[in-house]
């Protein structure tokens, strides 16, 4: 059980070293940036509304609202595939995961290697022998039982609560067959 513990922790530590190992190429990130850009640049272009309308009507549109939602979705969506190409982060608020991994490693390797055989001392904690806990002057004055459970004023005769061997019906010989 502890040893297919420790080996799941292995394993998603792993990942997430891979996460800070491998990256994405700059290629596709220039591609993507350069292609959302330029997508709405034609559309800033095109998309405009014409001055003079043949048939003299009033235009009412004066803000082109779609494009503005569809301008802020690409590149939010775009922003957002910037972080995941280095999703710890390169800045000074951004914690240093590499640190934290080769910490680990260390610690690890540590006890597996020098410290497998020496067992921490066992000593009892001060607090152990006797806890006081602090009350206020409203709470002092409460009782001082723990909780007291519903089956507690349940009694048993003795006759009742030994286990006797009752012969059974046979199946159980039946199943290991």
């Amino acid at each position: 059980m502890l040893t297919r513990k420790l080996e799941e922790y292995r394993q998603r530590i792993a990942s997430v070293f891979l996460y800070d190992w491998i990256c994405i190429p700059l290629v596709y990130c220039q591609v993507s940036t350069i292609s959302v850009y330029g997508y709405f640049l034609f559309a800033l272009i095109g998309r405009q509304y014409p001055s003079k309308n043949e048939n003299e009507e009033i235009v009412d549109v004066y803000v082109p609202i779609f494009t503005i939602l569809q301008f802020l979705f690409y590149v939010g969506w775009l922003k957002v595939g910037e972080d995941l190409m280095f999703p710890f982060g390169a800045d000074d608020e951004d914690f240093e995961f590499n640190y934290i991994l080769e910490r680990n490693l260390e610690v690890s390797m540590l006890i597996v290697d020098d410290l497998h055989n020496q067992v921490p001392p066992v000593y009892v904690e001060s607090l152990d022998d006797e806890i006081h806990l602090l009350h206020t002057s409203a709470s002092s004055k409460l009782s001082n039982h723990p909780q007291r459970q519903h089956l507690r004023k349940l009694k048993f005769n003795v006759d009742a609560m030994q286990v006797q061997a009752v012969p059974g019906s046979g199946k159980m010989r039946d199943l290991m067959r």
